[in-house]
């Protein structure tokens, strides 16, 4: 995979789970965005987002899914997601499943005095056959006394004092406007494309967001395209189903270390991850990634691959460098903090079915590989992968 597709396609491969711009509360109403700013400012309705007061804002990208709502970001992973949630029943499914169709990736972590855990990779967007785990997920979970996934999205999307924290990290508080931190060029092709995949947009009515939250936006218009839905993403799915079987939900992060990593991307990260929209072939191809991301995480294949070092090497000394600082905020620095809590899970003597994004178990500092540098015995359950060159010992 190419440098700058990476930047892409990292959120919806299950990296972030803060849910941007997506509504996952399965019993609030939500909105479509464009009919909210009918209602919330005056005819001028191209003047955006950035005519609404700091509340009404917070109040009005709560309820957006994508660009183009008729019904659920991530996070942001987060970050991510075609329709606003009406109701999720179909996610809070408590009843085994019948016959699944899909084997993702799973672990399971010894010590050497009888304790163990469960490691599970999920993705943030998927369809139908996502709904149907496996008999090996399925005796995990009824083994497991809790689960522990990055964040509770359903929670922090019931509370609107975090929906108010977290719009403070995706809206500019400056006066200035995204095109005040992009190239001309980026902001007029992405708006080009929004324009050309959706019924709803109107000029500069996200003019106020940052580019984390435009690349949520359109993360949610590929999504669409290519036929999955966040509102059957395997994490919402599974935080809604343990807490209706009354199972303890664990995070192994916070919503304020996600929402840190974005304030701290450069202008120049943004641009580049926007540059990943800006024309309908790049858009197009977007589209065509999510769809073999997806088919790897059901084959249980790494859903990232080793980097391409001769590639990294033709970027600018700029581009590599904003490149690689993605890479380590989103991967090199998270997964030793969520290696520490399948560490303190078994320290504790909990058995924990841990559930995070595919990404974080994969390349030489994965979670697969941490726990196995710390001593513990980790052990596939799932069927073996193809051609997994990015685990030690890998089966």
């Amino acid at each position: 995979m190419k440098p700058l597709k990476r930047l892409a396609c990292m959120l919806v491969a299950g990296l972030m789970t803060v849910p941007l711009l997506t509504g996952c509360a399965p019993e609030e109403p939500q909105g479509n965005l464009y009919d909210i700013l009918k209602v919330e400012q005056s005819p001028a309705v191209s003047e955006g987002v950035s005519q609404q007061s700091p509340v009404e804002q917070s109040s009005a990208v709560s309820q957006i899914s994508t660009v183009e709502q008729p019904s659920t970001v991530s996070q942001i992973s987060t970050v991510e997601q075609s329709s606003a949630v009406s109701q999720i029943s179909t996610v809070e499914q408590s009843s085994a499943p019948s016959a699944s169709t899909v084997t993702p990736a799973m672990w399971r972590v010894n010590d050497n005095q009888g304790h163990y855990c469960y490691m599970f990779g999920t993705i943030h967007a998927a369809d139908d056959e996502a709904l149907n785990l496996p008999d090996y997920f399925e005796n995990a979970y009824a083994d497991s006394e809790a689960i522990a996934v990055e964040i509770d999205i359903s929670t922090v999307m019931n509370d609107p004092a975090q929906m108010s924290d977290m719009m403070k990290y995706l809206m500019y508080s400056d006066g200035t406007t995204i095109q005040d931190h992009i190239s001309a060029e980026v902001y007029n092709g992405v708006t080009t494309v929004m324009k050309n995949n959706s019924t709803t947009y109107v000029d500069h009515m996200y003019d106020s967001l940052t580019p984390m939250a435009w690349s949520s936006l359109m993360d949610g218009l590929v999504q669409q395209k290519s036929g999955l839905d966040s509102e059957k993403g395997v994490d919402i799915t599974l935080i809604n189903r343990a807490k209706k079987d009354g199972r303890p939900v664990l995070e192994v992060e916070s919503m304020e270390l996600q929402l840190k990593m974005f304030e701290r991307l450069s202008d120049k990260i943004g641009e580049l991850m926007l540059m990943s929209y800006a024309t309908q072939e790049v858009f197009d191809s977007q589209v065509d990634e999510l769809k073999e991301l997806f088919a790897k995480w059901k084959r249980g294949d790494p859903v990232t691959e080793d980097i391409d070092e001769s590639a990294l090497a033709l970027l600018d000394k700029e581009t590599r460098e904003a490149f690689e600082y993605y890479y380590e905020e989103m991967l090199g620095k998270r997964n030793p903090g969520m290696a520490d809590k399948v560490e303190s899970y078994l320290k504790e003597g909990k058995k924990v079915l841990v559930m995070v994004g595919a990404a974080h178990f994969y390349d030489k500092n994965g979670l697969v590989n941490l726990m196995r540098q710390r001593g513990y015995t980790v052990t596939r359950i799932s069927p073996a992968a193809r051609n997994d060159t990015q685990v030690i010992g890998a089966d």
